[in-house]
């Protein structure tokens, strides 16, 4: 390839841009992984100890509330899990749709904004912000997933949900919201 031009691969229903440095891919992924784990821990401490998008803890914790029969934790685990699962979906959706991929990454701080403004009132932490961060998250699942024409795997039950949601949306939700918006 030549130096300063970009290649294009075929996933799913775009073409998502490559860039031919590699250096400036792994800045992406860096930087993306930072902001993930600073909304993660962000989202945890203001929310009740649930995460927004790392469901190998949600599920970890879904287990051990279930077993220790404190059903109100194991509701709201519940809840942020089938958040997620919403989420997912929602990003999946709109991955999609979207002419340039990487539009996704600007809608994600538009919605990670929003979350910081949410954030401000303590009562809307799992009504709002909690929803809000696992579309951020979501969103970011689904963009980084296929950053720069490669697939990352980072956790087994997150990247399970988020394929999941992708394959739901695209059998069931995208084929339909099309047939009625053309």
């Amino acid at each position: 390839m030549e130096p300063g031009k970009k290649a294009e691969n075929r996933i799913g229903y775009q073409s998502i841009p490559q860039t031919d440095s590699l250096g400036r891919n792994i800045f992406y992924v860096i930087a993306l992984t930072i902001v993930a784990g600073f909304v993660e821990v962000t989202g945890y401490m203001d929310c009740e100890g649930l995460y927004a998008s790392i469901m190998t803890g949600n599920t970890v914790q879904l287990g051990m509330n279930f077993t220790h029969a404190e059903w109100v934790k194991f509701g709201l685990v519940g809840y942020a899990i089938a958040l997620f699962f919403v989420a997912c979906s929602i990003a999946s959706l709109i991955r999609r749709h979207l002419a340039n991929p990487l539009m996704e990454l600007v809608i994600m701080s538009g919605v990670l904004s929003l979350a910081c403004l949410v954030r401000l009132d303590p009562s809307l932490n799992l009504v709002l912000e909690l929803p809000l961060l696992s579309l951020a998250l979501a969103m970011q699942g689904e963009t980084i997933a296929r950053f720069g024409g490669v697939s990352l795997q980072t956790l087994v039950v997150t990247n399970n949900i988020v394929k999941f949601s992708d394959a739901f949306t695209g059998r069931f939700i995208s084929r339909r919201f099309l047939e009625k918006t053309g």
